[in-house]
């Protein structure tokens, strides 16, 4: 097959954006105002779930529907309206995101966060032209199930053997194999030596070519 029946499924958060350190700051000034401390070690376990997944643990209980909505609508207004100071791209990344566009490789989000922060995230950053679809993972079942993924490969018209997750979080790459999917683990929030991936990079400043290459002979031999 040619590259350009490949396609390319990207994790946001931690992947293509580096968002966690206001993610946990938001989050923790968030449940101050209920008198909950958020510890690091907490958020860190839990950073790439969706927020209905990750609350019952920063609380350590699980609230009502009305305490949820309350601290999702507090902490996401919080983060979306600093989040363009605060957060930027990985370095390298919008690299990769234009050679997959010039070899005509389709690409998608397929992230946990609130549709929301994807696209103030992509706007601020001049991102979105480069996505054939957005998906959010807010009210889908939370990765590792492979739900998001399999949604964001219908979105484009893609078979989920063709497709390429991008991930940092181990739930997410085991959320692209649990798809069907070649995974790459790339080390922007966690170790290599923490993550299952069929390619493993330590950041975006590699080519991504020889690394496509290498995928393709992993699809060629599996079908």
């Amino acid at each position: 097959m040619k590259l350009s029946q490949l396609s390319v499924l990207w994790d946001m958060d931690g992947t293509i954006i580096d968002t966690s350190n206001w993610h946990f700051q938001t989050w923790h000034m968030t449940l101050q105002t209920i008198n909950v401390n958020l510890e690091q070690a907490v958020f860190n376990k839990y950073f790439g779930r969706n927020n209905r997944i990750s609350i019952p643990h920063y609380l350590g209980y699980e609230p009502d529907e009305k305490l949820v909505n309350y601290l999702i609508n507090t902490k996401e207004e919080l983060f979306q309206e600093r989040a363009p100071e605060k957060t930027y791209p990985f370095p390298g990344v919008v690299d990769w995101l234009e050679y997959f566009r010039k070899e005509g490789i389709k690409q998608a989000i397929a992230s946990s966060a609130p549709m929301g922060n994807i696209e103030v995230l992509l706007d601020a950053f001049n991102l979105k032209d480069y996505f054939d679809a957005l998906v959010s993972g807010e009210f889908i079942k939370s990765k590792p199930a492979p739900d998001i993924f399999l949604q964001a490969a219908q979105d484009i018209g893609a078979e989920p053997q063709h497709c390429i997750v991008i991930e940092d979080s181990v739930s997410g790459l085991l959320a692209g194999k649990n798809a069907g999917m070649v995974t790459i683990g790339v080390a922007t929030t966690n170790p290599i030596d923490f993550m299952k991936a069929d390619v493993l990079i330590p950041n975006f400043s590699v080519d991504p070519a020889p690394i496509l290459k290498d995928i393709l002979l992993i699809i060629n031999q599996e079908a």
